[in-house]
């Protein structure tokens, strides 16, 4: 019996424990049957017997690891490739295939490297107000003086308000670099016309 055969033998009797004993979902077993494979794949590049478990040590693993980087992937990849081997080799232990798992003397320091998230240009910032306020309503640009000293109110839930509101929106997202939850958040307690 191949250590291919072996090893696609206890991933089907892991992926059953996974599954009815530990009760996760199919998207987990899914991403543990794949990241297994990927292992497997690995594993045919060395020169292993059929007593290839005993043959996985942290040596191994640490090989593992720089391939997986060597491959480009992600901090967040790697470290859930590496959970999922870890919790497949404490089922070998467990169910006694193996004496020890290789991960008993295995450490892995992997740092992360936090992207920020992207930000628009002021050009894309730009064409969203121009946008915005192309859309005004006429009776904003026929009687502004006269809402901007208060003598014309408009009405909740009309065309005029929808607008104003959304260009309010726009306004204090870019103006201040609230997040939007931080935006929906907001009551007039937070507002102070002290501030400019």
């Amino acid at each position: 019996m191949t250590y291919r055969t072996i090893l696609s033998h206890q991933t089907e009797s892991f992926l059953k424990y996974c599954k009815y004993q530990k009760r996760l979902s199919d998207a987990t077993l899914k991403a543990y049957r794949f990241d297994l494979q990927d292992f497997l794949f690995f594993l045919d590049a060395k020169n292993l017997t059929s007593d290839f478990l005993d043959q996985v040590d942290r040596h191994l693993l640490s090989d593992y690891v720089n391939n997986l980087g060597e491959r480009h992937f992600s901090t967040k990849t790697v470290k859930r490739r590496m959970a999922c081997l870890r919790a497949f080799f404490h089922y070998l232990e467990y169910e006694e295939i193996l004496p020890q798992t290789p991960f008993a003397k295995f450490r892995m320091e992997l740092k992360d490297h936090p992207v920020p998230p992207p930000t628009m240009s002021l050009t894309e910032v730009n064409q969203i107000l121009r946008t915005i306020y192309n859309e005004m309503p006429p009776l904003f640009s026929q009687h502004l003086p006269e809402f901007l000293t208060g003598q014309r109110t408009v009405h909740a839930g009309s065309r005029e308000f929808l607008w104003l509101r959304n260009a309010a929106i726009l306004e204090i997202l870019f103006a201040s670099g609230l997040r939007v939850g931080e935006l929906c958040n907001l009551t007039f307690d937070d507002l102070d016309p002290a501030q400019h």
